[in-house]
């Protein structure tokens, strides 16, 4: 069980990291994640441990842990806060970081700058 905090409390984290499995160790942390945020176990607004503290407790290296953190934020179930930490966000702001994410990813792939980008989200808008 890993410890995280929200609100000044302590609320239990749930990772098994199955050595034996064919699904990546990081895989496992972000499926591990997911599921506990999706049932209510973890809570929006709640920090996730350090990268190096939930490495140390799981006995994974703190890139393995690095690598889920960055999925689950391009999942939009966390947000990187830097040195401030890691945090769960709620649907809405889930949603909102996914379809930012989509956006962005369509308009580099067709080549188009910040700029443009921000012209034609403008435009739609309007």
């Amino acid at each position: 069980m890993v410890h995280t905090l929200h609100m000044g409390k302590t609320v239990g984290l749930n990772i098994k990291i199955d050595p034996g499995s064919s699904l990546p160790v990081f895989i496992q942390i972000v499926d591990a994640v997911s599921k506990s945020v999706e049932k209510g176990a973890i809570t929006p607004g709640t920090r996730l441990p350090a990268t190096r503290t939930l490495a140390a407790t799981l006995g994974v290296a703190t890139n393995t842990v690095a690598k889920a953190y960055r999925e689950l934020e391009r999942h939009g179930v966390v947000q990187g806060r830097g040195r401030l930490g890691t945090y769960v966000l709620d649907r809405d702001q889930a949603a909102t970081h996914r379809a930012a994410g989509a956006y962005s990813r369509s308009m580099k792939s067709l080549g188009h700058s910040l700029e443009e980008a921000q012209d034609y989200l403008a435009y739609a808008w309007s």
